[in-house]
């Protein structure tokens, strides 16, 4: 257990949850097919480039800059963690701070709907599958954390490193740490 910088205790252990890898539904060009792809963001973006190598061209990707902290002017916030309980480190290891600004920027730019299994820390406690409304959904949980949970290690490239794990009002959350890919 863990307590929220909100006083809420959380179990976080991971050995009892489910690591599931991520469902995108993605378009492959603008107003396109949609095609089901699984794995990281950097997977996912890795597996598009090759249906459609001017994919970040298409979708504006090479105009986002990583180290905007805010979602692109023209995209609304789309999940409010303002009041989530969230903690800082704990049991996740610190990260690169410049790679999470980079995989957030990604979020905010790929068109498409998340989703995961269902079941006990898999989605929340929920019985049925989840879906989110947008991948930016998950980049607002990022920013919240990169808000409060940010170190400065000089041993990252960025200096900055992140580490933590916010959860939104409607039974899902969202985790930073180190991990390989």
């Amino acid at each position: 257990m863990i307590e929220t910088a909100h006083g809420a205790a959380v179990d976080v252990d991971i050995s009892k949850r489910d690591v599931f890898v991520p469902e995108w539904e993605v378009e492959v060009t603008p107003g396109g097919e949609k095609v089901h792809l699984n794995g990281t963001i950097q997977e996912v973006h890795k597996e598009l480039l090759a249906l459609n190598s001017n994919w970040d061209e298409d979708f504006g990707i090479n105009k986002l800059d990583a180290r905007s902290s805010e979602p692109r002017a023209e995209l609304t916030k789309r999940a409010d963690f303002s009041n989530s309980n969230y903690f800082c480190g704990g049991r996740w290891q610190y990260c690169n701070g410049g790679a999470i600004a980079e995989g957030r920027a990604y979020l905010y730019g790929v068109s498409g709907k998340p989703s995961n299994g269902a079941g006990p820390g898999a989605c929340g406690r929920d019985t049925q599958p989840k879906t989110l409304d947008s991948f930016g959904d998950i980049g607002d949980g990022v920013v919240e954390l990169e808000k409060h949970c940010r170190k400065y290690f000089s041993v990252n490239p960025s200096g900055v490193s992140i580490a933590g794990q916010i959860f939104h009002s409607s039974g899902w959350n969202v985790i930073v740490r180190q991990g390989t890919c």
